[in-house]
């Protein structure tokens, strides 16, 4: 009997740490897709600023040759 109770808190204390490591990976998993997602939103959000200067500094540019 007591050889059994044994076994089963190992088995519940094996059970429980896997838990915590799948738990941690999913946490891990979740931060990295929330660093990604912010990223690509500054990105996109900067995108259409860093369009604009590049033509208007292409057109500077040109502008100093033709004069």
């Amino acid at each position: 009997m007591e050889e059994e109770r044994r076994e089963h808190v190992a088995k519940m204390k094996k059970m429980e740490m896997e838990m915590e490591q799948v738990f941690e990976m999913k946490v891990k998993e979740k931060v990295q897709k929330l660093k990604d997602s912010e990223a690509e939103v500054i990105y996109m959000s900067y995108m259409p600023i860093c369009l604009m200067l590049n033509k208007c500094r292409d057109y500077s540019f040109c502008q100093d040759f033709a004069t």
